[in-house]
């Protein structure tokens, strides 16, 4: 543990939360294929999920998957790393499957292993994504266009502001703008007002000390991108050793899977996590059509073992009981599907799941003709649907409003605005 020390948490942590962390467990899914398990954090904020590292080696490579965001995990990925030194290996590369912060944050960790080399790639769309502050405020500001956005964070942020009243820190004098920018918002709830208290929040209590890499960062540029063909499946993507990095751009702009021929492995990242879609640049028709993609790979033989960023036997399967669903697929509460027809059964689980959403969404909009985001999740949600009723029971950060703005971005609409209101039709082409 003593690497974790340099990377101190934020003072108003939950203070057992390390040791919730230990149940977290470490093991080899494949030869020289290393699952690194995250966790589901409490709170978003005050200790925020934490995803799968992955660690494969490649002759003298050693292959690196995500870092996470939790300083805990640092000192488990550096053990790993290590053995691999000492087995020989020069070169380390790392990649993240995304910029968002919970993939992102111990990127550094890299730099304290000892190889003779190192490298980070970055997928070029996704460079904008990995600075988290600038990414979630310029999120907030495409969303204005849809709904207003802040109506649930800013009694998060003054939940916030009130837990950490707990903690000595909370009068240390680097803090006391951020209250002061929080506790305002009970008077001004302006768009202004919100994105200033959050930035203050990120840059100076939430993200302090944490680096990217970015500024580092080998970019993989869209042209210098190839199209590879897994049976009737195309991807386009970008080759390393001998995995093949899969540009899908579905949950961010710049997100990628990880496909190792060797060990018919594919590593899904956030294509198939429940929440999706996170973000205004997410794309869910990207989310279907990916999901279709490695369902027809494991269909006729290319994937036979899959894991994500976030499948967790350990956590997830806490998360579902709490919230007295249905899983979508038995894989679901598990590290991995581990045969060809569970990679099948997962991943169509996934196509169906986001097919169904999509497809409820745009009914919902088209049984009211004319309605605000709120009006449609209000709609979406009164839906019997399996589907429909998983979204409803997740937790944030799982964005209902979010959802119905990413498919009417994909599929069309006509918006108009009504005096404080912002009203969406459906496209003539599917009106009831």
């Amino acid at each position: 543990m003593a690497d974790n020390q340099e990377k101190k948490v934020h003072p108003f942590c939950f203070p057992d939360m390390e040791k919730e962390f230990a149940r977290s467990g470490v093991q080899e899914l494949a030869p020289d294929v290393w699952q690194i398990e995250g966790c589901i954090g409490f709170s978003f904020f005050l200790s925020p999920p934490s995803c799968n590292v992955y660690i494969l080696r490649d002759g003298d490579m050693v292959f690196m998957l995500d870092s996470g965001v939790q300083p805990f995990y640092r000192g488990r990925i550096l053990e790993v790393l290590r053995r691999y030194i000492a087995k020989g290996a020069k070169t380390l590369v790392l990649m993240d499957t995304q910029g968002h912060w919970d993939h992102a944050m111990n990127n550094d960790v890299v730099l304290e292993a000892g190889f003779d080399k190192v490298r980070f790639l970055l997928p070029e769309p996704e460079v904008p994504v990995i600075e988290t502050p600038t990414h979630w405020l310029g999120d907030f500001r495409m969303l204005e266009y849809y709904y207003e956005p802040y109506r649930d964070w800013i009694p998060l942020l003054m939940e916030i502001e009130q837990y950490a009243r707990s903690f000595p820190a909370y009068h240390d004098s680097a803090y006391q703008e951020v209250w002061r920018s929080v506790l305002a918002l009970a008077d001004d709830t302006s768009a202004g007002a919100f994105r200033s208290a959050l930035r203050l929040l990120l840059d100076r209590i939430i993200l302090p000390g944490k680096r990217s890499l970015a500024e580092c960062a080998e970019v993989l540029t869209l042209d210098g991108r190839e199209k590879r063909r897994f049976g009737d499946t195309e991807f386009f993507g970008w080759q390393v050793g001998r995995f093949f990095i899969i540009h899908d751009g579905s949950h961010s702009p710049g997100h990628v899977c990880l496909y190792d021929p060797l060990n018919r492995l594919a590593l899904t990242g956030d294509v198939t996590v429940e929440i999706n879609p996170p973000f205004f640049d997410s794309t869910f028709e990207k989310c279907i059509t990916t999901a279709s993609g490695l369902r027809r790979m494991s269909e006729q033989g290319f994937i036979a073992l899959a894991s994500d960023s976030h499948r967790s036997p350990t956590w997830f399967p806490e998360v579902i009981k709490g919230m007295r669903i249905e899983p979508l697929h038995p894989v679901e509460l598990a590290d991995a599907a581990r045969s060809q027809d569970e990679c099948v059964g997962f991943f169509q689980a996934f196509e169906d799941f986001y097919r169904e959403l999509r497809d409820e969404t745009l009914s919902a909009l088209a049984r009211l003709g004319e309605a605000t985001i709120p009006e449609i999740v209000a709609e979406l949600f009164s839906s019997p649907s399996k589907a429909v009723q998983f979204k409803k029971a997740l937790p944030f950060p799982s964005r209902p409003e979010v959802l119905v703005v990413c498919v009417l971005k994909d599929s069309g609409f006509t918006r108009r605005v009504d005096g404080d209101r912002i009203l969406f039709s459906p496209p003539r082409r599917w009106r009831f």
